[in-house]
């Protein structure tokens, strides 16, 4: 009943729970908050970029200016090719648009953060940086979407614990 409960704390955020327990819960209880992650994504029609991202922006780009050259410039080109590319001249971006952009800027930041190479690992920071960036002006755009993710990292965070004792538990 501990680990049942452990698991639905984990779910409570998002209003759900499950009867499964062990790694099957754990398993029910991550497709349930990834498919609550997606559902609300799938509600942002647009993301209106503000003058707070273009400060914010500014202040990251201040920062990636101590990249080493190739990690600076491969900051760069992402910023330009992912971002400002897919951006409208008005500012904005459409919903589709901006989960291609969260999603492939998230896989490069876990790749490059996941580098022996420090320099790398410099570059992976930054791009999780820039992902948190999007993140923010994406809820701020969207705020009746930004209650149901912050419920979704809620139960994520909840999740990453009982996912960490489970594979203490096994060693």
């Amino acid at each position: 009943s501990f680990k049942k409960a452990a698991i639905n704390r984990a779910l409570k955020p998002v209003g759900r729970q499950i009867n499964a327990v062990g790694n099957t819960g754990i398993k029910q209880a991550g497709d349930i908050l990834s498919q609550h992650y997606d559902d609300a994504l799938n509600q942002v029609k647009w993301v209106k970029f503000d003058p707070k991202f273009r400060s914010d922006m500014s202040q990251l780009e201040q920062m990636a200016s101590g990249l080493s050259g190739p990690m600076r410039n491969k900051f760069n080109h992402v910023v330009d090719e992912t971002i400002t590319r897919k951006m409208s001249p008005t500012g904005s971006m459409m919903g589709e648009a901006y989960k291609a952009v969260d999603s492939e800027i998230g896989g490069m930041a876990a790749r490059y953060g996941k580098s022996s190479v420090a320099s790398e690992q410099e570059l992976g920071d930054a791009l999780s940086q820039l992902q948190n960036l999007l993140k923010q002006q994406m809820m701020r755009s969207n705020p009746q979407v930004a209650t149901k993710l912050k419920a979704a990292d809620a139960g994520w965070a909840n999740l990453v614990r009982i996912e960490g004792a489970a594979k203490a538990a096994k060693n």
